[in-house]
C-alpha cells in the first residue's frame, strides 16, 4: 500500500517529461498549503516576490518545527521529500496570506506554489485549521449563502489573476476545496479563462445559490472532485459534479487525511474504487434530508449553540483536545450536560429536534444500523436531548 510520500520518493528523479504532472502531484502541493510556510520563511505577508523553498528550508530546519493539528509528521516528511527531489527542485512560494479573526468569525489562509521550469502555478486555499472559528465557519456553509472566508477567497483569487498571464490550477482540501470552487465561480469570465482546473479534495459542496449561478456554470467542467471511499466531510452539501472515489486506509474521519489515500506509484493517480462505503452513502443522504427539513435559522441556532459552548469555556482550538490532560473530554462532557440543561425550553426543543432528525434519517438510509443502535453510540450529553422535556 502506497501513499503520496511513497510516490514522491519513488519518483524523485523523474522529470515532468518522463512522468507528466498529475493529480497526485497536485495533491502533494496542496498538502503544503496547511503548513505555515510564510511564517517559517519570516514572510507572513508575502506577495508577488516568489521564494524558492529549497533556499530557505532543509532537513535540519524542519526537524525543529513542532507538530500540531496542521503541522503533522506526514506533512513535514512530505515537504522534506519534495525538497530532496529533483522533480520539485524549483518549488517556489508567493502570495502567502494567513488570517484568523475571532471578531469577524473567519479563518482564511492561501498561497501560490509554482514550478517555474514547468510553468506550473497552483493557487492553494487552506482547509480548516485547528481553530474553532474555522470549524464554525465550515458548518455555517450549510445555511449561509456566503461565509467570510468565501468572500476573502474570491477577493484573493481575483487580485492574483488580475496581473497574471498564463494558466493556473486552483485547489483545496476540506473547506479549502469549497473555497477554490466558490472563488472560481465568482470571477469575471476573462479571469475564469485563465483557470485550467479546480481541485476539490474531500471538500464539502456549495449552497444551491452558487450551483445555479452563471459563474459556476462557466467553470463546472473544470472541477475535479476527489474523495475517499468513507468520506464524511466530502458528502456535506453537493458539489454539482461526480466525484472520483478513491481507496483509503483507516476508517471514518481518518480517511479525510490525504496521507491515507492509496496511490499508484507509476501512474501518479489515486487508486479508484467503484463506490463509497455504505456508511458514507448513508451519511450523504442524511445530510441532504437534514438540510431540507431544518430551516436556515434552526441550523444556525443548532451550530451556534455548540460552538458557543466550547468557546465560552475557553476552548478555541482543536489542539486543546490533543493535550496531555486525559480528563478534558470527561470534564467537558459534564460542562456540556449542565450547559444544555440550562437552555430555555424553546432552544432545548430545537436541539432535540435537530439531533432526532439527524439520527432518524441516518438510520433510515443506513443498511447496517437502526435508530436504537445509533442512539446508543451517542455521547451521554447528546442522549439527554432524546428524552422529553421536564
Amino acid at each position: 500500500m502506497a501513499n503520496f510520500i511513497d510516490y514522491v520518493k519513488a519518483n524523485a528523479g523523474q522529470s515532468f517529461e518522463e512522468l507528466p504532472l498529475n493529480e497526485v502531484d497536485i495533491a502533494c502541493l496542496n498538502e503544503l498549503g496547511y503548513l505555515p510556510l510564510g511564517e517559517w520563511l519570516q514572510q507572513p505577508h508575502l506577495t508577488r516576490d516568489s521564494l524558492c523553498l529549497k533556499d530557505f528550508l532543509d532537513k535540519e530546519a524542519l526537524a525543529h518545527f513542532k507538530h500540531d493539528f496542521l503541522v503533522t509528521k506526514e506533512r513535514l516528511v512530505l515537504l522534506e521529500s519534495l525538497l530532496a527531489s529533483q522533480r520539485f527542485a524549483d518549488l517556489s512560494l508567493s502570495y502567502y496570506v494567513n488570517e484568523i479573526s475571532s471578531e469577524f468569525e473567519r479563518q482564511f489562509a492561501a498561497m501560490v506554489l509554482s514550478l517555474p521550469s514547468l510553468k506550473h502555478t497552483q493557487v492553494i486555499f487552506r482547509g480548516t485549521d485547528d481553530s474553532l472559528i474555522g470549524w464554525q465557519e465550515d458548518f455555517r456553509m450549510t445555511y449561509m449563502r456566503e461565509i467570510p472566508a468565501q468572500r476573502m477567497a474570491s477577493r484573493y483569487l481575483a487580485d492574483f489573476l488580475k496581473d497574471f498571464d498564463g494558466q493556473v490550477v486552483v485547489s483545496g482540501h476540506s473547506k479549502g476545496g469549497n473555497l477554490a470552487v466558490y472563488a472560481s465561480s465568482h470571477l469575471l469570465s476573462s479571469y475564469q479563462e485563465k483557470i485550467s482546473a479546480v481541485y476539490m479534495l474531500d471538500a464539502p459542496g456549495l449552497h444551491q445559490s452558487v450551483l445555479s449561478s452563471f459563474g459556476y456554470g462557466n467553470i463546472q467542467s473544470k472541477i475535479l472532485a476527489i474523495r475517499p471511499k468513507e468520506s464524511i466531510v466530502g458528502v456535506m452539501l453537493t458539489a454539482g459534479v461526480d466525484a472520483k472515489i478513491v481507496d483509503s486506509v483507516s476508517f471514518g474521519i481518518n480517511q479525510h487525511n490525504v496521507a491515507n489515500w492509496q496511490v499508484d506509484l507509476h501512474l501518479g493517480q489515486f487508486i479508484e474504487v467503484s463506490k463509497g462505503t455504505d456508511f458514507s452513502l448513508a451519511l450523504e443522504k442524511t445530510f441532504k434530508t437534514w438540510n431540507e427539513e431544518l430551516s436556515s435559522q434552526e441550523l444556525k441556532i443548532f451550530f451556534d449553540t455548540f460552538f458557543n459552548l466550547f468557546m465560552d469555556n475557553g476552548i478555541d482550538s482543536l489542539n486543546d483536545f490533543l493535550g496531555r490532560n486525559r480528563d478534558i473530554p470527561q470534564k467537558l462532557g459534564h460542562v456540556m450536560t449542565d450547559y444544555f440543561q440550562d437552555l430555555d425550553d424553546d432552544k432545548r426543543r430545537l436541539m432535540r429536534k435537530s439531533l432526532t432528525t439527524l439520527v432518524s434519517h441516518f438510520a433510515e438510509h443506513s443498511l447496517e444500523n437502526t435508530k436504537e443502535t445509533i442512539s446508543s453510540q451517542l455521547p451521554d450529553f447528546l442522549k439527554h436531548f432524546q428524552s422529553p422535556l421536564k
